[in-house]
């Protein structure tokens, strides 16, 4: 369970930092919401580890990291997971 949680973890932390490297503005179109999709294979797979609070708080961070309005990330998050 412990190693399930920190895969997750670095998971999560993985796909937070792809989200803010700098692209070039061409490619920045197609660029995948890494950390959305590792949240949604973990609620998928194994829910007891990602729930609804881990989706909010993934979303809150990315937030703060990419310097939006805190609140628009991790409430499509959480409606994703939900």
């Amino acid at each position: 369970m412990f190693a399930r949680r920190l895969l997750y973890w670095i998971s999560m932390a993985a796909g937070l930092v792809l989200a803010i490297v700098p692209l070039p503005e061409w490619l920045d179109p197609v660029r995948p919401d890494l950390a959305l999709l590792a949240m949604i294979y973990f609620v998928l797979t194994s829910p007891r580890i990602a729930g609804l609070g881990y989706a909010w708080l993934s979303g809150l961070f990315l937030d703060v990291l990419r310097g939006m309005v805190l609140g628009s990330t991790r409430w499509a998050f959480s409606s994703w997971v939900t």
